[in-house]
């Protein structure tokens, strides 16, 4: 016999269903509400040399929980901040970070390094969300478009445990800037907790100090795992380091994080800029669309000017790199000298100016000024 069901009860299981639904969904999108697509990047100044610990390098999310272990990151090396490329591999729905753990050994400096601290979590989280009107994309083969401002988390590395922390994509700031922490860390612990290779895990896990491979095994054939003291010799005489202390002076100065304040503007033959990106020295991006309306003064000095404007409606795009550097759309190895004019021309606690000039279609000129101070540069267009 079939028992019937209460009018009244059949509306409060509907009403229980209906609730159950709009209390899943409610907290779903609660937990999307922390989350976003961004990738996680590791790059660091021109051939420096450092990795992470795999064990002990994650980020954490407003909770306290881990959620990204940074593992075995292709380290990039382009030399000056946000030259990187992003890392697809890494792109996807993240939580938004609200704490670092890094431990990590440079080569370079033959040192372990460690830092634990908060990050800028409401920023981060606001800056994921952000959109704008992509007009530096637009031309005539593609249509203006809205989309992500950031989409990038990039942790830039120099020497002796200094940390850059950036959000980049369509531009690029810099949000913190961290000083890790010189440890003694050991070598051998150090070693196991990064090592992948099976046979090699279980040999480090015996104190040996070298293991065979699956096809060695039961040979005489054994290999070396390298010590402290040898892996920082043989690395010293390659040819990494000796990049590195040639060139990454060229590429970086702690200077080209000081804050200065420089104003931009654009003049002659009646040009209406309409839009410009800047790039500086510090690797920040802008882009700023509305000219007109940007008073702020950039607080680091910038290198690459992409400017669009027009004369007498007709539209124009000038790529225009003051370092020197022709064909660089950022930090280059010009970057020191670069930096070296500004100090020796400048006093940097005060405001400078730069104005482009237009004077024909084959010439303009770059003035840079400051107070009674007036430097000229000419350029062929």
């Amino acid at each position: 016999m079939k028992q019937k069901i209460p009018k009244n009860l059949k509306f409060v299981l509907v009403g229980l269903g209906l609730l159950a639904i709009v209390i899943f969904f409610g907290y779903k999108r609660y937990q999307m509400m922390d989350k976003a697509e961004y990738s996680v990047n590791f790059d660091s100044v021109y051939s420096y040399n450092i990795g992470n610990n795999r064990k002990h390098s994650k980020l954490f999310n407003k909770d306290g929980k881990p959620f990204f272990w940074f593992g075995y990151m292709e380290q990039g090396t382009g030399g000056a901040p946000n030259s990187f490329i992003p890392q697809p591999k890494t792109y996807d729905t993240w939580d938004i970070p609200a704490r670092v753990e890094l431990l990590l050994y440079s080569s370079t400096d033959d040192q372990f390094y460690e830092l634990k601290t908060d990050l800028p979590y409401e920023r981060i989280k606001a800056m994921f969300k952000e959109t704008v009107p992509q007009i530096m994309y637009a031309d005539k083969y593609f249509p203006l478009k809205t989309g992500r401002r950031y989409e990038h988390l990039v942790f830039w590395f120099a020497p002796k445990g200094k940390i850059y922390l950036y959000i980049s994509g369509y531009e690029a700031r810099l949000i913190g800037t961290y000083q890790a922490t010189p440890i003694d860390y050991d070598w051998w612990q150090d070693t196991l907790e990064d090592a992948t290779y099976p046979p090699e895990i279980e040999a480090l896990q015996r104190g040996e100090r070298c293991y065979q491979t699956y096809a060695t095994k039961g040979t005489d054939i054994c290999y070396e795992i390298a010590d402290r003291e040898t892996s920082a010799r043989n690395y010293k005489l390659g040819e990494e380091y000796k990049d590195f202390q040639e060139k990454a002076h060229l590429y970086y100065n702690e200077g080209f994080f000081d804050p200065v304040q420089v104003h931009f503007k654009l003049t002659g033959r009646n040009a209406k800029l309409l839009a410009y990106r800047t790039n500086l020295l510090n690797g920040e991006e802008f882009i700023i669309h509305k000219p007109e309306e940007h008073t702020e003064p950039f607080k680091s000095i910038p290198v690459v000017f992409v400017l669009r404007f027009a004369i007498d409606d007709k539209p124009y795009e000038l790529l225009l790199n003051l370092s020197g550097d022709m064909f660089g759309t950022g930090g280059s190895d010009r970057s020191s000298e670069y930096y070296q004019y500004w100090q020796d021309n400048f006093d940097m606690s005060k405001p400078v100016e730069i104005e482009v000039e237009l004077v024909n279609d084959e010439l303009l000129k770059v003035w840079f000024k400051q107070g009674d101070k007036k430097l000229l540069s000419e350029v062929l267009m």
